[in-house]
């Protein structure tokens, strides 16, 4: 009951600031994190604590951006295999896990889900596709919730997972990328102009309190560092939707961690998704 309140918490702070303002940034009341707050009266026999924190999922490259259909998008397999091997983790493991996010959706009709091609300036490794897609159909897989459904993956295990986090998602339905709330990897991942140092250099000023008010800004601010290149709405954006909230209960001895994910609408108040707990 007490992450429950957390959580109600969570959505009050994500309804304020989407009230007060039209981008979504880490300044904001939403992204300050509540460590060791007393939820029980001084006194008591047991002491309750809670700790909690928000954090923006479209800042992360999105895996549901991998297909569409049930039918794989080279050019989002190529950019999660640049951003996993800036990470240190074989680019291999990008179109394995793009078959089998492919696989967990309802297939369409019209198109052959092919497998993506590697390029002289561009690493990905080659692996064999699933069965083209022909005809509208029920996905082949159950789709994928969370980060936690990467241990079906060979080579990723539980603390691979927590290493990946800041950096990857999973959500309902594809997203644009918050270039206010990301990182230079995953902002770099976005094209093979735009290397780490310089969506290091973005990050910079945006984190200096110079935050991007919409996608013309953006791109303004990226012909500074790269001349050619120009990211669209699809690809990019200055709000987000999509968060996580995740919370400790801490009532001696016991302690219970949770994790859910919350979307934020404009029509809506904010609607909890799922709740997991952590082990």
């Amino acid at each position: 009951m007490l992450l429950l309140g957390g959580l109600d918490w969570a959505r009050a702070m994500l309804r304020s600031d989407e009230r007060s303002s039209l981008i979504t940034h880490r300044e904001q009341a939403w992204a300050t994190p509540i460590t060791n707050q007393r939820v029980s009266k001084e006194g008591d026999a047991r002491q309750a604590w809670l700790s909690g924190r928000i954090e923006d999922e479209q800042g992360k490259f999105n895996l549901t951006n991998l297909a569409i259909g049930g039918v794989l998008e080279p050019e989002q397999v190529q950019r999660l295999a640049r951003l996993l091997t800036s990470l240190n983790i074989a680019a291999q493991t990008a179109p394995a896990i793009a078959a089998r996010i492919a696989r967990g959706q309802a297939r369409r009709a019209g198109r052959n889900n092919t497998a993506p091609s590697a390029t002289a300036s561009d690493e990905v490794l080659s692996y064999e596709p699933p069965d083209p897609v022909q005809t509208k159909g029920p996905a082949l897989a159950l789709g994928w919730q969370s980060l936690e459904d990467l241990r079906a993956i060979e080579g990723i295990d539980a603390q691979v997972i927590d290493m990946l986090r800041p950096y990857l998602t999973i959500l309902p339905q594809r997203t644009a990328l918050n270039v206010n709330t990301t990182t230079p990897e995953v902002l770099a991942a976005l094209s093979l102009k735009l290397d780490r140092n310089a969506a290091a250099m973005l990050m910079d000023r945006r984190d200096r309190g110079t935050y991007f008010n919409d996608v013309g800004d953006f791109n303004n601010q990226l012909s500074s560092v790269v001349s050619d290149l120009t990211l669209t709405e699809h690809q990019i954006t200055t709000t987000s939707n999509w968060f996580s909230a995740v919370g400790t209960v801490r009532i001696d001895p016991t302690v219970v961690d949770m994790r859910a994910l919350i979307e934020r609408g404009a029509q809506t108040a904010p609607r909890i998704v799922w709740i997991q707990e952590i082990h």
